[in-house]
């Protein structure tokens, strides 16, 4: 019985993440103990988009953010309304239920 890669490839991703050079230590262990790096590790491994609130900062060392790693794994990410638009949600306000 072999390895599943894509078991593996996420923990292996993960730890790559937590040495590269992206922040300082505190923040790249605090990184590797969230949801965060796994959700990151995931959409690397299966070719996902990732959609977050989070803005690319190259600047920042005291935390790990979101668009910082993906630029960083060349993984690729949208901001929220990216997404709302290109799967065209519309907003529509009800008016069922009000007086007239």
């Amino acid at each position: 019985m072999g390895v599943n890669p894509r078991a593996i490839a996420p923990k292996v991703i993960v730890r790559t993440m937590t040495l590269g050079a992206i922040a300082l230590e505190p923040a790249k262990s605090e990184f590797a103990s969230v949801p965060d790096s796994w959700l990151l590790a995931y959409a690397s491994v299966n070719n996902l988009i990732v959609v977050t609130h989070e803005v690319y900062a190259p600047d920042i060392t005291q935390k790990v953010k979101i668009p910082n790693v993906c630029v960083e794994f060349e993984i690729e990410y949208v901001d929220t309304f990216a997404m709302l638009r290109d799967l065209q949600i519309k907003f529509v306000r009800s008016t069922k239920g009000k007086p007239k």
